[in-house]
């Protein structure tokens, strides 16, 4: 049986150290690189990624000079193209991000698959130079694809409505999220006793500052809670000015850690609340329900379709919604439980495994080794 030759590039494992985009394909793709259909193939030389360790030679260099970080993309993409010019039987070829320099180096018969994760581009960034240029190439990528995934119904919709592409080029992959046991010799975070969790980055969609404001009372009333933040970088001069301002420095605590951390910070929390305007998927909200953490979500988005019963939702723009929905998931124990429950069978629905097998359907599909029609990849759940 002929391998489907399958080839990514380097846009996202040198964009990003750590982050959900490069999450992704590190979870799907291991679980693709045991298939014997499939030959997967990364021409990339440095990568400072850390999903992606021992794979290529690791860099940290690329995260100390806009030169060398310059450089080391420049290399990575010669390297690509280069691979295009010499493997002329590729398959298909993926893209880890939007760019699209080897468009007009691709074999004749090569397949163009693309993932887009979310329209946060286009619909929640600021107008600058920079996403300007990013939404354009994105555009760009995906017109010229031949399929594109998506990890949600919400993100395809956005997708239709913005840019009015044919609906049977776009396949919704969910994406899935793992039970990780904390090894606690090697845990290393020290975590409070009472604590409502806040999980990734802080930009102005993830609503972070009506987040303060919902919690700020809830911590006037409630001696001993924290609000532990995990990811996203130590707080900022605003973010800590406004802290101050409402006295709430010695509640609010920042914290890095490594995927056992961040299990364990789910598994011990109060709840976790994701207060976010706008995501494409969300794998936070699955991370919490395999790990028996209660979840208070924004009712926009895709958040609904995600997390179905088994969240207590609120609206993101009103505080008193958000605080009285922490509140609720804070004081209510038979509340609690019985989102619990449906938490763990919830997170039963979504799996890296499932992710892995669609994707496999559709490259099946696009270079003509499936046997069935379009319609029923699009039922693959």
């Amino acid at each position: 049986m002929k391998k489907i030759e399958v080839v990514y590039d380097y846009q996202i494992f040198i964009r990003q150290r750590m982050g959900g985009i490069s999450r992704v394909f590190y979870e799907v793709n291991k679980r693709l690189e045991s298939r014997k259909d499939l030959r997967l193939s990364y021409p990339l030389i440095f990568s400072q990624n850390f999903y992606f360790q021992g794979k290529v030679h690791s860099s940290r260099l690329a995260s100390v000079s806009a030169v060398i970080n310059y450089s080391l993309r420049a290399i990575n993409k010669t390297v690509f193209i280069l691979f295009l010019l010499t493997h002329r039987k590729c398959d298909i070829v993926h893209p880890t991000y939007y760019s699209g320099y080897f468009y007009y180096i691709l074999p004749h018969k090569t397949k163009y698959v693309l993932t887009v994760h979310d329209c946060i581009q286009e619909l929640c960034a600021n107008k600058s130079l920079g996403n300007a240029r990013m939404c354009y190439l994105k555009k760009k990528a995906i017109k010229r694809a031949d399929a594109i995934i998506v990890p949600s119904q919400n993100t395809k919709k956005d997708i239709l409505s913005i840019y009015g592409i044919d609906e049977k080029k776009i396949y919704v992959v969910n994406w899935g999220a793992e039970k990780t046991f904390a090894d606690k010799e090697k845990t290393d975070i020290t975590l409070p006793n009472q604590y409502i969790l806040y999980v990734g980055a802080r930009n102005t969609y993830k609503n972070f500052d009506n987040f303060i404001l919902a919690v700020a009372e809830i911590c006037s009333d409630f001696a001993e809670l924290k609000v532990v933040c995990i990811g996203g970088g130590n707080f900022s001069k605003t973010e800590k000015r406004f802290l101050d301002e409402l006295h709430l420095s010695d509640r609010f605590i920042q914290l890095s850690t490594d995927d056992s951390g961040l299990m364990d910070a789910y598994r011990n929390a109060l709840c976790f609340v994701y207060p976010s305007f706008y995501e494409g998927f969300g794998i936070p909200i699955l991370e919490a329900f395999a790990n028996e953490c209660p979840v208070a979500l924004s009712n926009a988005s895709c958040f609904p379709e995600i997390g179905g019963n088994a969240a207590s939702y609120f609206e993101p723009d009103d505080v008193r919604s958000m605080r009285e929905c922490i509140w609720d998931l804070i004081r209510d124990q038979d509340l609690r439980k019985d989102l619990i429950e449906k938490g763990k069978n919830r997170a039963k629905l979504f799996s890296w495994e499932k992710a892995a097998e669609k994707t496999a359907e559709i490259y099946r599909y696009l270079v003509g080794s499936r046997v069935g029609s379009e319609d029923s990849i699009h039922k693959v759940s």
